[in-house]
């Protein structure tokens, strides 16, 4: 019968060392899941917020790139050409051109008019035959831009003599 009791004993033991090792494993396993958890939430975290930020980059060089001058941009995008002054005035010093080289870059222009029939102030102290007038601002839904702008061009002797940016007579 000892024997029988000492085995009993043994196996209780064994039985409450099972026990305990199993807690440990299931506490175990519960606190590696939330650190996995976790640890995939932040990466999946992190990986949406570099895709977000890459797409609105994408879309922030979009609209950027449309501001950038090119003929083709100025063709295209009419209602946005005043955001493409500063870049066409750093590309190119119209003055000198003559109006077949202005007009490669800007097209044909969308008014032009003797000088007799001109009042721009800004022009009071040039000298000049006649104005090409190039709409800038038509469609615009800026507060800002509310006053019709053209970009005019001045020639005298068929080269450029004024170039800028003017509010429309």
């Amino acid at each position: 019968m000892g024997v029988f009791v000492t085995i009993n004993k043994l196996l209780k033991q064994m039985g409450s060392l099972y026990v305990d090792l199993f807690k440990e494993i299931k506490k175990m396993f519960k606190d590696n899941i939330k650190k996995v958890t976790r640890s995939v939430l932040m990466g999946v975290g992190a990986f949406s917020l570099c895709a977000l930020l890459a797409v609105a980059a994408f879309l922030i060089m979009g609209t950027y790139n449309k501001y950038i001058f090119t003929a083709s941009n100025w063709a295209e995008y009419p209602n946005d050409r005043i955001n493409m002054i500063k870049s066409m005035e750093s590309q190119y010093d119209f003055v000198g051109m003559t109006s077949n080289e202005v007009e490669e870059l800007l097209g044909k222009p969308n008014y032009s008019t003797l000088k007799a029939n001109c009042e721009y102030i800004d022009l009071a102290d040039v000298e000049y035959e006649y104005v090409a007038q190039y709409e800038i601002n038509k469609e615009s839904r800026s507060i800002v831009d509310m006053i019709d702008k053209n970009y005019v061009v001045a020639y005298n002797k068929g080269k450029v003599v004024y170039a800028n940016v003017l509010i429309a007579d």
